[in-house]
Protein backbone atom coordinates (compact mmCIF):
# COMPACT_ATOMS: atom_id res chain seq x y z
CA UNK A 1 0.00 0.00 0.00
CA UNK A 2 1.32 3.45 -0.89
CA UNK A 3 -0.09 6.88 -0.04
CA UNK A 4 1.34 10.08 -1.49
CA UNK A 5 0.29 13.62 -0.55
CA UNK A 6 1.86 16.43 -2.54
CA UNK A 7 1.70 20.21 -2.09
CA UNK A 8 3.36 22.64 -4.49
CA UNK A 9 3.82 26.40 -4.16
CA UNK A 10 5.37 27.96 -7.25
CA UNK A 11 5.61 31.50 -5.85
CA UNK A 12 8.08 30.62 -3.09
CA UNK A 13 9.38 27.48 -4.78
CA UNK A 14 8.09 25.33 -1.94
CA UNK A 15 7.54 21.69 -2.68
CA UNK A 16 6.25 19.34 -0.01
CA UNK A 17 5.92 15.63 -0.63
CA UNK A 18 4.59 13.48 2.18
CA UNK A 19 4.55 9.76 1.47
CA UNK A 20 3.63 6.66 3.42
CA UNK A 21 4.56 3.17 2.28
CA UNK A 22 3.60 -0.08 3.94
CA UNK A 23 6.18 -2.85 3.68
CA UNK A 24 4.43 -6.21 3.63
CA UNK A 25 7.78 -7.96 3.93
CA UNK A 26 8.72 -6.29 7.22
CA UNK A 27 5.13 -5.41 8.23
CA UNK A 28 5.75 -1.77 9.06
CA UNK A 29 5.03 1.69 7.68
CA UNK A 30 7.77 3.87 6.23
CA UNK A 31 7.15 7.56 5.71
CA UNK A 32 9.14 10.42 4.29
CA UNK A 33 8.69 14.16 3.94
CA UNK A 34 10.66 15.93 1.21
CA UNK A 35 10.77 19.69 0.77
CA UNK A 36 13.07 22.56 -0.14
CA UNK A 37 16.14 23.78 1.76
CA UNK A 38 14.20 26.14 4.07
CA UNK A 39 12.86 23.26 6.13
CA UNK A 40 15.99 21.13 6.49
CA UNK A 41 15.59 20.87 10.27
CA UNK A 42 12.15 19.31 9.95
CA UNK A 43 13.46 16.95 7.28
CA UNK A 44 16.13 15.68 9.67
CA UNK A 45 13.48 15.20 12.38
CA UNK A 46 11.21 13.19 10.08
CA UNK A 47 14.13 11.20 8.71
CA UNK A 48 15.06 10.20 12.25
CA UNK A 49 11.48 9.08 12.86
CA UNK A 50 11.54 7.00 9.67
CA UNK A 51 14.74 5.29 10.76
CA UNK A 52 13.37 4.77 14.26
CA UNK A 53 10.20 3.23 12.87
CA UNK A 54 12.30 0.47 11.40
CA UNK A 55 13.69 -0.26 14.86
CA UNK A 56 10.84 0.27 17.31
CA UNK A 57 7.29 1.41 16.55
CA UNK A 58 6.49 2.24 20.20
CA UNK A 59 9.52 4.52 20.41
CA UNK A 60 8.38 6.44 17.33
CA UNK A 61 4.88 6.92 18.73
CA UNK A 62 6.42 8.26 21.93
CA UNK A 63 8.67 10.69 20.03
CA UNK A 64 5.79 11.93 17.86
CA UNK A 65 3.56 12.36 20.90
CA UNK A 66 6.19 14.35 22.80
CA UNK A 67 6.95 16.48 19.71
CA UNK A 68 3.33 17.56 19.32
CA UNK A 69 2.80 18.09 23.06
CA UNK A 70 5.81 20.44 23.15
CA UNK A 71 4.56 22.33 20.10
CA UNK A 72 1.10 22.98 21.56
Amino acid sequence: MYILIRFDWDRDLYTYVLSFHHSSIHNHWIFSFNFNRHLIGFFIFVLSLAVSSLINKDKVESVVSSFFSVGS
